[in-house]
């Protein structure tokens, strides 16, 4: 046949002239020598010609991420789906290093439907074995007492005991705050003083209508009523916001983990263990405030993390227990630092909720029905020492002070010279009862022999000169006049709680042993 080579036989079978043929030519031109690897991918299971040399350095263009070999015309590595050249003896264009060196994006893999090489496989997500990776966010470590996220108004109603309680505290200071500058000389400084002072001593008869906690009421008067409602009672707006915060912060808690009834009793009982300490150690005329019912709270609390169950551990697993016991011992520590402030109350508080607590957590019935009697035997007994807590020269102070306010000064210096029998070395306490006997005009000789014995040990004292120049005048006059009696002074207070009922003619001396008001 004209234009065949000799040495190629003819094909005289029919073919379509459209199909690429099934075996090249057995002798192709040099440079259009293919690899298997640049196969058609219409064709992928067609094996290479055997007379072609294969270069080994090629790779698989169906690999995900290979690069096209050099010698690929540029317009088929740009765009995949351009027709393939046959391999009918064309002359692929030379290849050009010096192009493929310059592109830095990754080839186009020939075959359709090929993901880029920046994409993962699809079914990389798909395989259990490989870690999925979260955007949770890191959880928050533990905390002391962790805030609630939602709204004050969601937080109010999931703990309606605790916001009973706030909601009672804020009325009550609203009644007192009110009634005190009604009846002050001058409002707008007892409406200053009120924001940061930790007493308004202008409040006493109000605090003591309202059922605050006055040691002589009881001792006297029976009305072991107010042990219940003075831990309902606050002083000043100071107090009144730092008790809302640790109140809210620590009862949510327990109301979320042991349920109303449960955080109830906790407050109250704790409150009341509280009151019966300040009364057994005589630590102030008046005692008020919820810090022993939050404490109580609190080391319930730090007991249910430390050793409740697994489920109200798991409850209550935003809280660090080291954190809280941290926090608790703080609140006792600042008790010891600032003055004022009744400590025995707020252990009395804490140990209160600490047995009642423990009989929640304990899981053995022995060991619950013995941290109730304990809880029984601590209040019993704190309220047997309350009743006559004479083991305290506080004790005899304010009884004595009480019963010169109700006008029975024989009686008051029976409890003075008690008082002073048994601690003679008693400076405030020996100054007290001196100031007062001369101020009554009673046994100024004593009264003289007391001052002295103040200033030894402290001769430059003010209070206590003045007490000594009050007691040596006028020996034969029946009483000092309150003009020429200076008020002692370096003492916490100003006057005694009773000496609002009692005549201008009879001002209470100071003691420092026993502050009027002491907030908890």
């Amino acid at each position: 046949m004209a234009g065949v080579p000799s040495h190629v036989a003819e094909d005289t079978s029919p073919r379509d002239p459209h199909a690429i043929p099934a075996k090249p030519p057995p002798e192709p031109p040099f440079d259009a020598a293919e690899g298997p690897s640049l196969r058609d991918p219409r064709h992928a299971g067609a094996k290479p010609p055997s007379d072609v040399a294969e270069d080994p350095s090629l790779r698989d263009p169906r690999h995900i991420g290979a690069k096209p070999p050099p010698d690929l015309p540029s317009g088929v590595t740009k765009d995949p789906s351009l027709p393939v050249p046959s391999h009918s003896g064309a002359k692929s264009p030379p290849a050009t290093p010096s192009d493929v060196a310059e592109d830095p994006s990754p080839p186009v893999p020939r075959h359709s439907g090929a993901k880029p090489p920046s994409d993962p496989p699809s079914d990389f997500a798909e395989d259990p074995s490989l870690p999925v990776p979260r955007h949770t966010g890191a959880e928050s470590p533990p905390a002391a007492l962790p805030p609630q996220l939602e709204p004050l108004g969601v937080r109010l109603r999931r703990a309606p005991v605790t916001a009973g309680l706030l909601g009672l505290c804020i009325v009550l200071y609203a009644i007192t705050f009110v009634a005190t500058l009604a009846h002050a000389a001058d409002p707008l400084d007892t409406a200053l003083r009120s924001l940061w002072t930790l007493s308004l001593t202008d409040s006493t008869d109000i605090f003591r209508q309202l059922g605050a906690l006055e040691l002589s009421r009881v001792w006297l008067d029976g009305e072991w009523w107010r042990v219940a409602t003075t831990g309902l009672l606050h002083g000043s707006l100071l107090h009144l916001v730092l008790n809302s915060i640790a109140l809210l912060s620590v009862g949510e808690w327990i109301e979320q983990a042991w349920g109303h009834f449960r955080t109830f009793a906790l407050f109250t009982l704790a409150s009341i263990g509280g009151a019966l300490a300040s009364l057994a150690w005589c630590e102030s005329p008046i005692v008020l405030g919820a810090s022993a019912g939050i404490l109580g709270e609190a080391g319930a609390l730090w007991l249910a993390r430390r050793w409740g169950s697994l489920e109200l551990q798991e409850e209550l697993a935003p809280i660090s227990a080291t954190s809280l016991a941290i926090l608790i011992l703080v609140c006792l520590g600042l008790g010891l630092a600032v003055p004022g402030i009744a400590q025995a109350g707020h252990l009395g508080g804490l140990a209160a909720g600490l047995l009642l607590g423990g009989a929640c957590v304990a899981r053995a019935r022995w060991l619950r029905a013995a941290l109730s009697l304990a809880l029984a035997l601590l209040l019993g007994g704190l309220a047997w020492l309350g009743a006559h807590p004479t083991h305290r020269t506080n004790y005899y102070a304010i009884l004595g002070f009480r019963l010169l306010a109700d006008e029975r000064p024989a009686d008051a210096l029976i409890l003075f010279n008690k008082g002073l029998e048994r601690d003679p070395e008693n400076a405030n306490f020996s100054n007290a009862v001196a100031y007062q006997l001369a101020v009554d005009g009673l046994e100024l000789d004593r009264a003289e022999s007391l001052s002295l014995a103040a200033l030894q040990p402290n001769h430059l004292n003010t209070s206590y000169l003045d007490t000594s120049d009050g007691s040596g005048v006028g020996k034969d006059e029946p009483k000092l006049e309150p003009a020429s009696c200076k008020q002692p002074h370096g003492s916490q207070t100003t006057a005694s709680p009773s000496s609002t009922s009692t005549s201008p003619a009879a001002p209470r001396p100071p003691y420092p042993e026993a502050a009027p008001l002491a907030p908890r």
